[in-house]
């Protein structure tokens, strides 16, 4: 397995893709700073490090293409600055894919894996448990990032996402530490054919060609 694929696999167990993290009808006057009075060009995201921008429309539903985006800053630069209301659909990474490799960096030295080689396939699911739990600690730390998280109308304040970030990094370390145990003690070395890895060390006895009379 590749860097990018193990990149990718983190990120589906992570829940942290292109179309994760989606947040619909974000209005732009809702970071404070954004003002829209027909002079401004300049709008942050609530959010950071933008996956995809799939559209910006005003009260209408009249999408507006006139503009650019700095995705990992989440700002937005419009060519002529709106006059009226806003709204963005768009998703978000919890993680750009540099910081996963930080994360797959500090999960390799508890599962014992070398960061710089081909994954083999037998590790696959310990190593990517390990770095996902890595990925969770990362995304706790971030967590004063947000501002809040709204699920049928229930506000989630930060420790609360963060102690949930918290308990999953936890639940992934003991699952990853769970798999290492099964692939190095439990069923030894999967995938590797007993034979080439094995040899015998009982010695061949001398038995003379005129039976030693």
């Amino acid at each position: 397995m590749t860097r990018a694929e193990l990149i990718a696999k983190i990120r589906f167990l992570f829940s942290d893709t292109q179309t994760s993290n989606q947040v619909f009808r974000e209005s732009l006057t809702a970071r404070p700073g954004n003002v829209i009075d027909g002079n401004n060009k300049i709008f942050f995201l609530l959010n950071k490090r933008i996956a995809l921008i799939d559209s910006i429309y005003d009260a209408d539903n009249n999408e507006i293409s006139a503009y650019t985006c700095v995705m990992d800053k989440g700002k937005l630069v419009f060519t002529t600055p709106p006059s009226q209301r806003l709204y963005v659909d768009y998703s978000w990474y919890k993680l750009t894919d540099a910081e996963i490799d930080e994360a797959i960096g500090l999960a390799a030295a508890s599962g014992n894996f070398d960061v710089n080689a081909d994954i083999p396939a037998n590790s696959i699911d310990y190593i990517t448990h390990y770095a996902v739990a890595s990925c969770y600690l990362a995304a706790a730390s971030k967590a004063s990032e947000y501002y809040t998280l709204s699920a049928s109308g229930k506000q989630v304040s930060k420790s609360e996402i963060y102690n949930h970030y918290v308990q999953l990094a936890e639940q992934f370390s003991a699952s990853a530490l769970k798999l290492r145990t099964d692939q190095r003690t439990d069923r030894g070395d999967r995938d590797i054919p007993a034979g080439e890895d094995s040899m015998s060390d009982v010695s061949n006895p001398y038995f003379p060609a005129d039976g030693g009379l």
